[in-house]
């Protein structure tokens, strides 16, 4: 996974996120630290489901998005297809969103 940024329309490769050997990861998606303050850009987790070929699982990947570093590493149990897209919801939307 790189990530880029950069502003003025330009932009670079600012992170880098190496999986493994046998290891893919699908898209990330941020989720910010703080649903009550707004922070910088960069103020929260990538989150990332990735497929571990060698032992036939998947694992989702929690990084800090400012430094790139692990936080967390939370194994499924189960496969979770490539392609698989997820969004962030914070209390509020999800109290908006409710089925009922």
């Amino acid at each position: 996974l790189s990530v880029s940024g950069g502003g003025g329309g330009g932009s670079a490769v600012v992170g880098r996120i190496r999986f493994g050997s046998k290891r893919f990861g699908g898209e990330s998606i941020f989720v910010p630290r703080s649903q009550e303050e707004v922070g910088e850009e960069d103020d929260g987790f990538l989150m990332t489901f990735v497929w571990d070929a060698g032992r036939k699982t998947s694992f989702l990947l929690v990084h800090d998005a400012r430094t790139m570093g692990l936080v967390a590493e939370v194994d499924v149990r189960a496969r979770v297809p490539f392609g698989f897209h997820g969004a962030w919801l914070g209390a509020e939307e999800m109290r908006k969103t409710r089925l009922g």
